[in-house]
């Protein structure tokens, strides 16, 4: 069991990082909208069954390539098939 100061510690990160975690949704979301390139390619993105908003706008932050490179290119690039790319 832990000492309650450490319990009362973890809970006031957690809710810190929380509220972190809710304003950087909001301003990926407020710059989707501002941009049309950025928003067709999350809408694209978010066609796939289970893939949100929070996961398509962090796949292009990660790979910014998503959607002007073929989709060969794109497995060993995320690191999905990394024993396939061409040189």
């Amino acid at each position: 069991m832990r000492p309650k100061s450490v319990e009362r510690m973890v809970n006031a990160r957690m809710k810190t990082l929380k509220k972190q975690i809710q304003k950087i949704t909001n301003l990926m979301i407020s710059l989707k909208a501002k941009s049309p390139v950025l928003d067709e390619a999350v809408k694209l993105i978010t066609d796939t069954k289970g893939v949100g908003d929070n996961s398509a706008l962090s796949l292009l932050v990660a790979m910014p390539e998503l959607g002007k490179i073929p989709k060969e290119q794109a497995a060993p690039l995320s690191g999905l098939a990394p024993n396939t790319i061409q040189y």
